[in-house]
């Protein structure tokens, strides 16, 4: 930018020294007060660039009356000059046609813009390098400083951190070409799944805007986005980039889903690889987790009205037949269920996420373990398969029945605003069950509405959840058939004395994880007639499968 005025001469000239073999933009900006001095006549003048007539009879007015503005005029020149040539002069003059302005008035200021040669460079043409002899001197006096010893010291050890360098570029370059063959599907997944560019991903995202941010957490970012034309809401989770065990959870999760359709899963719909990016496209769930509806919408708004207690038995009946399908349909461990990973739709129907921790049984013996490294979230998580290391479809009935008692108290498991024992779900529930106070772990919102013969169930079940011995606990299908006579029992509305509840006898023990399990008597685990049991059907399962419901 340069503004300049030439006030002792009457064509108002202006010479700045510039580079050869360059064009330049020259922007003239026009006064005010030379407006103001023509009045209502037009202020016409010419332009001259170098001595050359750039433009003549130049009308700077836009416009009449009190709304005119002064205008600005851009121009383009070449400087053009001798190779050996590295500074030419370039000047700028402007003449008024009018008497009564002179050319000095009418220009307040101007620019002169270098634009790049054709090789995009602003570099002048003759640009002086650093002489041979002055870097020979430079050398010379570092030897002279250094001596010669430390000179080759010196130069050895700028050597090994060159090398160094160029080995770990290398190495980044291998990793980031071997991530990509590891972080590519089998061809059958690849062939039942939608692959996305990264490009489309941001597009549907609006480059992953914070704005379209619905959940984050260890394994990364969720955003809500458009695809199809904007036409159909997806949930696009982002994986944290070059994690080796967030690309084995991304892969886990697309072999899995691309295999599993059920009403009760959420439905994968593709995913995104490129760039090093590990992405995940499902449907939209509208209802959010079911953490969000149990504790956290009620929180944020006074206006959100809390789940019914039917509500809450179909969410848990949903994802009890989601887990039952993975274990008896496909011997599939989700190793990792919690109210965070059960999603809900506009209509509060469940589905079971997060695929990315789940095992697959040996199918040759489906009544033995899988010894694995221990995952999951604690508080969800099976104590036998903490200590040992020895994963079963019951581990998933522990975390569920963790799941059950969150849907019971309506709050979290860890709940950082309580004190003392009430802070973690599982020892406060333990100390109330033991003391003959179940009534008193139930949501304030459900205890005017929720029957004490379905109370009963539900407790019975969960209980059964949880106790320490895998052999001891509950299949998802019983799971499933207790909540459904827990609905039943509700329905009918069989009132009961809350005083009932109480005389259950319940205990309460730790076990060596510091985890509490609880134990009641005197609540009976209904089996349906065979004949019920030969008519159920496992809904969703893709077609040409038929399993049915086996416990073990």
């Amino acid at each position: 930018w340069a503004t300049q005025k030439e006030n002792e001469k009457e064509n108002n000239s202006c010479k700045i020294s510039v580079d050869v073999g360059f064009r330049y933009l020259i922007r003239l900006h026009f006064s005010q007060l030379g407006l103001k001095i023509a009045g209502t006549g037009d202020v016409m003048f010419k332009v001259f660039i170098n001595e050359m007539i750039a433009h003549t009879n130049i009308d700077i007015i836009e416009g009449r009356g009190e709304n005119s503005i002064p205008r600005y005029r851009d121009y383009i020149v070449m400087i053009r000059g001798h190779k050996t040539e590295v500074k030419s002069n370039l000047l700028i003059s402007m003449e008024s046609c009018n008497d009564i302005t002179d050319g000095q008035e009418l220009l307040s200021g101007f620019e002169i813009l270098k634009l790049s040669n054709p090789d995009n460079s602003l570099a002048s043409p003759n640009a002086v390098p650093l002489a041979r002899d002055s870097a020979s001197r430079t050398i010379q006096t570092l030897l002279l400083a250094l001596g010669h010893r430390n000179a080759i010291a010196t130069i050895a050890v700028a050597v090994v951190c060159l090398v160094n360098i160029v080995a770990h570029k290398f190495r980044e370059i291998w990793e980031g070409s071997n991530t990509k063959v590891e972080n590519k599907p089998s061809a059958r997944a690849e062939r039942l799944c939608r692959r996305f560019s990264l490009t489309k991903v941001q597009l549907a995202t609006r480059n992953f805007s914070d704005g379209l941010l619905i959940g984050k957490g260890g394994f990364g970012k969720v955003y809500k986005g458009l695809i199809d034309n904007g036409q159909v809401f997806v949930a696009v989770k982002r994986l944290k980039p070059n994690s080796h065990q967030g690309a084995h959870e991304f892969l886990t999760e697309i072999e899995t889903l691309s295999e599993l359709r059920h009403v009760n899963l959420v439905p994968l719909i593709g995913y995104c690889n490129d760039r090093g990016e590990m992405i995940l496209v499902y449907d939209y769930m509208a209802g959010g987790t079911l953490s969000d509806q149990l504790y956290k919408l009620s929180r944020e708004s006074s206006n959100s009205s809390a789940l019914t207690w039917k509500q809450r038995l179909n969410i848990c009946i949903g994802a009890g037949r989601g887990l039952d399908y993975l274990h008896t349909g496909n011997g599939v461990i989700h190793r990792d269920v919690k109210t965070t990973n059960i999603l809900l739709d506009e209509n509060l129907v469940a589905k079971v996420s997060d695929f990315g921790l789940a095992k697959t049984e040996d199918r040759s013996n489906l009544h033995s373990h899988i010894s694995t490294k221990v995952k999951g979230t604690y508080w969800y998580m099976d104590p036998h398969y903490h200590k040992t290391s020895k994963l079963t479809r019951k581990s998933d009935s522990y975390s569920f029945g963790v799941v059950l008692l969150e849907v019971l108290c309506g709050r979290p498991v860890l709940d950082s605003r309580a004190e003392g024992e009430e802070r973690i779900l599982p020892i406060w529930a333990r100390s109330k069950i033991s003391k003959g106070e179940v009534d008193q772990i139930v949501a304030s919102s459900l205890r005017e509405e929720i029957s004490v013969d379905s109370l009963k169930t539900f407790v019975g079940v969960a209980e059964r959840c949880l106790r320490d011995e895998p052999k001891n606990r509950p299949t998802m299908s019983q799971i499933v058939q207790q909540l459904e006579l827990a609905l039943e029992r509700h329905e009918n509305k069989q009132p009961l004395v809350l005083n009932e509840i109480a005389s259950a006898s319940c205990s309460a023990e730790i076990n060596q994880l510091g985890q509490p399990t609880i134990t009641c008597t005197d609540v009976p685990e209904i089996t349906p007639p065979l004949e019920e049991q030969r008519n159920r059907k496992v809904v969703g399962l893709p077609s040409g499968k038929k399993h049915g419901r086996k416990a073990t």
